[in-house]
């Protein structure tokens, strides 16, 4: 993935702070994708939300109000809703499954 590439991995947003912050800096950036791909996942080794990279268990979570996460399912993803006001869907993980320019990814890249 483009992440790994750069010595990055999907974003983990740990606190509103964080989330402020890398909501003012996207806004002005990100026009064509709707969606934004996180590192948050519900994965089926395990059952409560936890960050993909670091495997820790995910305390902040900013859900868009009509978008609780209604899934029990596990192999869900959180997304930046841009429509919602960048804030969190649960969707499928597949990056690869979706088309056009509708959605994208954030990476964080440690310092």
């Amino acid at each position: 993935m483009f992440c790994n590439l750069r010595g990055g991995y999907l974003v983990e947003i740990e606190t509103k702070k964080e989330f402020d912050f890398l909501k003012g800096f996207i806004e002005p950036l990100v026009k064509e994708h709707k969606f934004l791909l996180t590192g948050g996942t519900k994965s089926a080794e395990r059952s409560s939300w936890s960050y993909f990279e670091s495997e820790k268990p995910i305390s902040f979570f900013h859900w868009a109000t009509r978008e609780q996460p209604a899934s029990a399912e596990p192999g869900v993803c959180i997304w930046l809703w841009r429509d919602g006001d960048w804030s969190y869907v649960e969707g499928v993980c597949d990056f690869n499954s979706y088309t056009g320019n509708e959605r994208g990814f954030l990476c964080e890249i440690p310092q």
